[in-house]
């Protein structure tokens, strides 16, 4: 986790090479999920005192945002920048 968010915040999950690999609506803030990091689901109402699911983003949210970010992609081509000019002078 790095960074300060609110619940209801998009956030950005990146994977072991800092790029990001999806994102989603977070369900619960940083400070609330410092609290319960590594403790059970059942145990969140008992910690926080209120309960927004057992998931941090919920993949019914990370799922539209992840199609329609590729599907953006779909027609980008990689252009090379035009030759200023021919062979390179040895």
């Amino acid at each position: 986790m790095k960074g300060p968010f609110d619940r209801g915040d998009s956030v950005n999950i990146v994977g072991p090479e800092g790029k990001a690999v999806a994102c989603g609506v977070a369900n619960y803030s940083a400070s609330d999920l410092q609290r319960i990091k590594g403790r059970r689901s059942g145990e969140i109402t008992q910690i926080l005192g209120y309960h927004f699911g057992d998931e941090v983003i919920h993949p019914r949210q990370t799922r539209p945002r992840l199609i329609a970010a590729l599907a953006g992609l779909e027609t980008k081509r990689d252009r090379n920048p035009p030759k200023k000019h021919g062979n390179i002078p040895l």
